[in-house]
């Protein structure tokens, strides 16, 4: 069992940097009133080394993008209604492994990545970018109100156990597409989710474990690099030990009963991955491109802003836009606060195209941000249209 960590456990020193935080915050935990908790705002202020000012904006940012993904209409109370909720989202998230397991012994939710399943290259040439980022942020956070959800039941801080399995590692995993995406991934999920994992067990570590861990190591947080323990042979034995043996599925060597619908798969229903069919392939899901795009160069470190007046509330707002190499940052604003979650996206396989249904007339503002380059400008072809 760990030492808990309690509300009473609290300075008076972090408390009123938590009083301070709740008070800038106000307007988005109004909005979004479950994320307004003790451990919620510790989790950014350890993360960010107490410092107030930039908790405040990364909390606004992360409010803002779920909203954008209206994750303030969506909660549930178990892990398999949160696994089937995440595998709904998108016919490619079958083949994304991860999915959550339950609960250890000292109730912190264990979620498992059995990552070298992934078939990254197959994936990014089905399916647009952003679809794999905003499955896995809405994954996370539906995971983090189930922590919530027990820290406010039990009155301590929990977190999440993450499971890594590198079964079946190959070097095409690290082949310089896939493994840009992968690790843009990673960086939008330690941005919106401070301090998030408790503890990382990788298991079936390949031989090639020093080149692996080298590529992803960069953008690794301090506090998950610390957190990190990889498990000799013995890994299914220490797994047990760790989480409780009760709460672990067989494919990981444990005893934790197989759900019914997960027809006696010895992984329950966690997802595992595996190559993505054809039919998924973008080719073969007959997109209409547009006829006619505009380009626009936006330089490195400079972003360009396109305004699109919708003048009446009801309307669609459809976008459709390639990148001529590289990554740009895409949002959609209004007022202020994004409609569309902000992602580093690449277009190399897939191009990006999306519409939200606009609830209020007024000036949307479409933003391709190049400010993260150093040297090379970026040509967007795209095509924007209001019906």
């Amino acid at each position: 069992m760990t030492q808990d960590f309690t509300s009473e456990d609290i300075s008076e020193d972090v408390r009123f940097q938590i009083d301070e935080v709740r008070k800038r915050c106000a307007s988005e935990f109004s909005k979004y009133p479950g994320y307004d908790t003790d451990f919620s705002i510790i989790r950014w202020l350890t993360t960010y080394n107490y410092d107030v000012d930039v908790v405040v904006q990364k909390i606004k940012l992360t409010i803002s993008t779920y909203l954008a993904l209206n994750l303030n209409k969506v909660s549930y109370d178990t892990v398999e209604e949160v696994n089937d909720h995440v595998k709904a989202l998108t016919p490619l998230a079958e083949y994304f492994p991860g999915g959550l397991m339950g609960y250890d012994n000292d109730n912190n939710l264990i979620f498992v990545h059995a990552v070298a399943r992934t078939d990254v290259t197959g994936l990014i040439a089905c399916g647009r970018v952003s679809e794999l980022f905003r499955m896995c942020t809405t994954e996370g956070e539906l995971a983090l109100k189930l922590v919530r959800k027990k820290e406010s039941e039990l009155g301590k801080k929990l977190g999440i156990k993450v499971i890594v399995d590198l079964e079946g590692f190959s070097l095409d995993m690290l082949s310089s597409s896939a493994l840009k995406v992968y690790l843009n991934l990673l960086v939008v999920l330690q941005r919106i989710f401070p301090d998030f994992a408790s503890q990382v067990f990788v298991v079936n570590c390949p031989t090639l474990l020093s080149l692996a861990y080298a590529a992803v190591k960069p953008v690794l947080a301090t506090q998950i690099r610390e957190r990190i323990e990889f498990l000799r042979s013995d890994w299914r034995e220490k797994l047990c030990e760790a989480l409780g043996s009760e709460n672990v599925y067989p494919q990981w060597g444990g005893t934790k009963l197989i759900p019914s619908k997960a027809n006696g798969k010895p992984s329950g229903t966690i997802r595992m991955g595996g190559p993505a069919p054809d039919n998924l392939r973008y080719e073969n899901n007959n997109i209409t491109e547009p006829d006619s795009l505009t380009t626009v160069n936006v330089p490195a470190r400079y972003s360009e802003t396109i305004e699109v007046n919708v003048d009446s509330p009801g309307k669609t707002l459809k976008w459709f836009f390639k990148c001529s190499s590289g990554d740009i940052d895409f949002g959609i604003k209004k007022n202020g606060s994004y409609v569309w979650p902000k992602y580093r996206l690449t277009t190399e396989f897939v191009p990006e195209y999306g519409f939200i249904d606009c609830g209020e007339e007024g000036i949307y503002e479409l933003s391709f941000s190049n400010e993260h380059g150093k040297l090379w400008s970026k040509d967007i072809m795209y095509s924007i249209d209001v019906e």
